[in-house]
């Protein structure tokens, strides 16, 4: 997709647009990977594609929190999981955000595998509308 994140540096990013990307592997508009404390915040995520997990972003060891972010049309793989987000040993904190006709083979919206370092997830405050898991 757009981004591909590895290694022990945290990212952020904050009032930006994601829009369309496609990616033939996972994490149709951002892969992260390897690192604890990423942040996304006043972001939107629309209509981005993965062919297999995690439609705007795919969290694989690594910990984020998502803010005030918007993740509309995004789509996994009809045989995969987590149309806007998917989390394979990740760990998210959710708040204030909204989910609308997300789609993918299951968690329409989000998939979230296992916990990174028994780290607990959470979502607060957000709006779950139109999504589908096929």
């Amino acid at each position: 997709g757009a981004m591909y994140v590895t290694g022990y540096h945290a990212w952020t990013i904050r009032n930006s647009s994601f829009c369309g990307n496609r990616t033939n592997i996972q994490g149709g508009a951002i892969y992260f990977t390897g690192a604890y404390g990423h942040k996304i915040e006043n972001t939107s995520f629309s209509n981005n594609t993965s062919v297999a997990y995690g439609g705007a972003i795919l969290g694989n060891s690594a910990t984020m929190t998502i803010n005030n972010s918007y993740f509309v049309g995004n789509q996994a793989g009809s045989t995969y999981a987590g149309g806007a987000i998917s989390g394979h040993s990740a760990a998210f904190n959710l708040a204030n955000s909204y989910f609308y006709n997300n789609k993918a083979g299951a968690g329409g919206a989000i998939f979230h595998g296992c916990a990174y370092n028994s780290l607990p997830s959470k979502g607060e405050n957000s709006v779950f509308a139109g999504n589908l898991a096929t």
